[in-house]
């Protein structure tokens, strides 16, 4: 088998030049394409794969952006606004205009009502992610009715502990989030609004790496690849002491400053004293 590298010029082309696949939430107007495929209001509809997703989805976070777009009529369809910009603070539109001189523009869209919104120029609140399983690559573009939404979830990734390394960053690498939609009423109507559950930590360093590396290839940012965990020297365990051989036990040591005994004196019998002498029966001649 031939094993090389190659070098094309298409190894340069940064994130800037790919077109990233959008995942739109389907309103009740609107989305006709997706809609003629059998997708419903309340669904999610991948623009580049055209892929329905019908529960929802999981995905990590890339990054978040701020930017500003204008409407410019009441009902949203396929058409695209009339005017926006990618970066809310830099306060210059698409075409270079200055977005302080415009009439349209609205910072505090929270103190209008629905109607005077979609006829301002407002916050525009997006969030660029991985999708799960396969790291594809998406942006998502919150309607009116979701920003909050999308607020809400740049707050608990803010203010969650877990969440950051030891630089005082947030490391969205390490997380996934799951995406669904639930429905809204509004005074204009009903409104289909995406919901983010829990931030689930992976606990997979292997799995860490590969999303850290992902995520910093389609920031166009050149990172080294994460440190691997110090490896823990194996404690050997500890075996019990072999039992001590019991030897002979040696003999007592003499004793001092003990008084020996007396010895015991021989016993030696006393003669026994003499009987009395025995008397002749009978008297002989020579005592007469």
């Amino acid at each position: 088998m031939t094993t090389g590298t190659i070098n094309r010029n298409a190894d340069s082309i940064g994130p800037e030049d790919l077109l990233r696949p959008e995942i739109k939430l389907l309103q009740n107007t609107g989305g006709e394409t997706a809609k003629a495929a059998g997708a419903k209001p309340g669904q999610f509809h991948n623009t580049m794969s055209g892929e329905i997703y019908t529960d929802g989805f999981e995905f990590v976070v890339l990054d978040f952006a701020i930017g500003r777009v204008y409407w410019g009529r009441d009902v949203m369809g396929d058409e695209p606004p009339m005017c926006s910009s990618i970066n809310a603070n830099s306060y210059q539109g698409a075409n270079g205009e200055d977005c302080r001189a415009c009439p349209h523009l609205l910072d505090n869209a929270a103190m209008v009502d629905a109607k005077a919104r979609r006829e301002k120029c407002t916050k525009q609140y997006s969030v660029f992610g991985l999708l799960l399983p396969n790291m594809e690559p998406f942006i998502f573009r919150a309607p009116g009715t979701s920003s909050q939404s999308i607020m809400a979830l740049m707050s608990r990734f803010r203010f969650n502990r877990a969440c950051r390394n030891s630089a005082g960053g947030i490391d969205y690498h390490r997380f996934k989030v799951a995406a669904s939609a639930s429905e809204q009423k509004t005074a204009a109507g009903s409104a289909w609004v995406i919901r983010f559950g829990d931030i689930t930590p992976f606990g997979d360093q292997n799995i860490e790496q590969d999303l850290f590396l992902m995520s910093a290839q389609m920031l166009g940012q050149t990172v080294a690849a994460l440190p691997a965990a110090p490896q823990v020297p194996e404690q050997k365990r500890l075996e019990a002491p072999a039992p001590v051989q019991q030897s002979t036990p040696p003999p007592d040591a003499p004793k001092i400053n003990v008084i020996p005994s007396a010895p015991t004196p021989a016993t030696n019998p006393l003669p026994s004293a003499p009987g009395p002498a025995k008397r002749k029966s009978s008297i002989s001649m020579e005592d007469i």
